[in-house]
């Protein structure tokens, strides 16, 4: 919310994200101010933590999660309504994360293997949507299991955090969704002010409707003073859809 200002720290070099995925319009605030860009890692536990990073120098495309690390490999994978492979994504395509390498585990303990979270020919499916483009620039575009399904349509929860932390006064925003008996279900934005700011819940409807499709604009918006967080800093979004 406060970055440093250019030539404030003159030894730092680096901006590190981790724990949870890095809202693009903060990192380019922190970046733009400070002149120190920001990298954003990614991985997860089954694959012993750290699969793709940004480059820190030159290369860096703000968004991004980086490129897959040496020994490691990442594609978008196509699914059917259960979750099956169909086929891999083409460049720019959101799809089904999956990894492969020596880093990605051998599966859970006790757990049979029809219950073991791998595509064919050992591919990890993460549980991460997200894309890979041309260059091989990955970029997460949400979470499986957090996509919202409006009347058929699926809505990743990040498309519209994105567009409410873009409001001048937003610190932070977390969207879930909610049951609705006409449409399946319909997001609820939970969103923190910055210290000093003000805005109202219209207000903020408003600002999503000018750059939503109107299916996606939040049903409700609510102000809060903090969001739940696990000790990692990731938003506990069950503990939001049962506020």
């Amino acid at each position: 919310a406060n970055p440093p200002a250019k030539g404030e720290l003159p030894r730092l070099r680096l901006f590190i994200n981790g724990a949870a995925a890095l809202p693009r319009s903060v990192g380019t605030r922190l970046s733009e101010a400070s002149g120190i860009p920001v990298v954003e890692p990614w991985g997860l536990t089954e694959a012993t933590l750290a699969v793709t990073c940004g480059p820190r120098d030159g290369g860096l495309r703000q968004g991004s999660v980086g490129m897959a690390l040496p020994y490691c490999a990442v594609k978008a994978v196509r699914t059917d309504a259960a979750g099956k492979p169909v086929s891999d994504c083409m460049a720019d395509e959101i799809g089904v994360l999956a990894v492969h390498g020596p880093m990605v585990f051998d599966g859970y303990l006790d757990r049979p293997p029809d219950q073991q979270p791998f595509f064919a020919e050992g591919w990890l499916d993460t549980g991460d949507l997200g894309r890979v483009d041309g260059d091989g620039y990955l970029f997460i575009t949400g979470r499986v299991k957090d996509i919202i399904i409006i009347a058929g349509e699926n809505v990743a929860p990040r498309e519209i955090e994105e567009v409410l932390l873009e409001h001048p006064a937003v610190a932070e925003a977390a969207v879930v969704g909610v049951r609705d008996e006409l449409r399946g279900e319909l997001p609820i934005a939970f969103v923190v002010l910055r210290d000093g700011a003000s805005a109202t819940p219209a207000e903020l409807r408003e600002h999503c409707r000018a750059r939503l499709a109107g299916y996606k604009v939040p049903r409700e918006v609510r102000i809060v003073a903090t969001l739940p967080r696990a000790p990692t800093g990731k938003v506990l979004k069950r503990a939001l859809r049962e506020a």
